[in-house]
């Protein structure tokens, strides 16, 4: 048991001996989210499980409640996509979207890759990038609700995008945590005011997490073949123009 930081609480956490872990780029090799086996339990009772992660290596001390079990037979590559779509069905879901949406994308990072070609499967009309940086960010079709997936987590960006998006839209924050930002925010003003929606850290509610697992294991069969596969025993180097990688650790 350790203090959560800020809190007065206990958290408990648990070792995982990470498998496989979906990385955002190659060059500090953060990692996103992982799959792995708990460590410590005995092997007839070893829980298998999927979760957010900022360690790259063959070990993760992580949170026991941000843990999502996964079955045991299911494919360990597709498992890394878990937590980011149990996230990603919880904004739909809260957000009251409906099938048909339009959204957008901000970040160029392998999740913004993976949400592009995962769109129409979950009810996407459209999935656009946007640059949140641009002096005049476009949004086309102004009608209904606006969907904005944050994929890579930059305070500074989080705050000008608050600052720009269309009143009524709802912003999903899809990474493991948003640091504190320098830059003030004025909540009123720039949330409230303009009926914005802000889904960020927060306990996934059971539904989204079995619906996640059931869609990775029936719905994305052979979709991790756009991805490169990388063995920890392996010699071979990621190119340089590589934008992401599943690692497998032995």
């Amino acid at each position: 048991m350790s203090p959560a930081p800020g809190d007065d609480q206990t958290v408990t956490t648990v070792t995982v001996r990470t498998e496989y872990t979906l990385c955002p780029g190659t060059e500090s090799l953060r990692a996103v989210t992982a799959v792995g086996h708990v460590d410590g339990e005995p092997d007839e009772t070893k829980r298998r499980v999927a979760y957010f992660t900022e360690t790259v290596g063959d070990q993760a001390v992580v949170p026991g409640d941000r843990l999502i079990a996964i079955d045991a037979g299911a494919s360990s590559p597709l498992m890394v996509f878990v937590p980011i779509l149990a996230r990603l069905f919880l904004a739909l879901d809260r957000g009251g979207v409906d099938i048909g949406w339009s959204g957008y994308v901000v970040g160029s990072d392998i999740v913004s890759k993976m949400l592009h070609s995962i769109a129409p499967l979950v009810g996407a009309r459209s999935l656009a990038e946007v640059d949140v940086t641009a002096p005049e960010p476009g949004f086309s079709e102004p009608r209904g609700m606006k969907v904005f997936l944050v994929t890579e987590p930059d305070p500074g960006g989080l705050a000008k995008l608050l600052g720009v998006v269309p009143d009524g839209s709802l912003i999903a924050l899809l990474v493991p945590h948003i640091e504190a930002s320098h830059t003030p925010i004025n909540f009123y003003e720039t949330i409230h005011k303009k009926s914005l929606t802000l889904l960020g850290q927060e306990a996934h509610q059971t539904g989204s997490l079995q619906k996640a697992v059931r869609f990775a294991t029936t719905r994305l069969d052979g979709f991790a073949a756009d991805y490169p596969v990388l063995d920890s025993s392996s010699t071979e180097k990621l190119a340089e123009a590589t934008t992401g990688a599943i690692l497998r650790w032995t």
